[in-house]
């Protein structure tokens, strides 16, 4: 499951979304577009649920099992795609991770996510207000901030 943030569309911003009660399981299967110039050959194989930029997305009671990269991933849209499109901003902010199973998720992630860690609940430390709460998983990476 994907929310993103992308440049040159007419919506300049994503948010206020709920993903809540949805099984993602085993989402292995490989990226088929492979030519660069795409923006979706960027996406790595092997996510539950991947959050790309967006802002108060409210990711609540689902199960994330057994996929290669990670459980649920929060990140900022790349540098090279943000710069395409000066209107966006592409930093996840004020995003909620709560109450979800996140297990058995990381074992062998795509080489995209490098430098960081295939996990359960993965973050990369951008943007501000986020936070995780309740969630049932062994990995995570970095320390995750708990919600108020």
């Amino acid at each position: 499951m994907l929310v993103q943030v992308l440049p040159g569309l007419s919506v300049t911003a994503t948010s206020n979304i709920v993903v809540t009660d949805n099984r993602l399981i085993g989402n292995n299967r490989p990226n088929l577009i492979t030519d660069p110039d795409e923006i979706l050959s960027l996406l790595p194989s092997g996510v539950g649920f991947l959050n790309v930029g967006g802002d108060r997305v409210m990711v609540w009671r689902n199960i994330t099992i057994e996929n290669h990269t990670a459980g649920i991933v929060v990140a900022q849209l790349p540098s090279a795609l943000a710069a395409l499109d000066p209107r966006i901003n592409p930093f996840p902010d004020d995003n909620e991770i709560r109450d979800n199973v996140a297990i058995q998720n990381g074992d062998a992630p795509d080489p995209k996510i490098a430098p960081f860690p295939g996990s359960d609940l993965l973050w990369d430390g951008s943007g501000a207000g986020n936070c995780w709460a309740g969630n049932i998983f062994k990995t995570s990476f970095p320390a995750l901030p708990g919600c108020p």
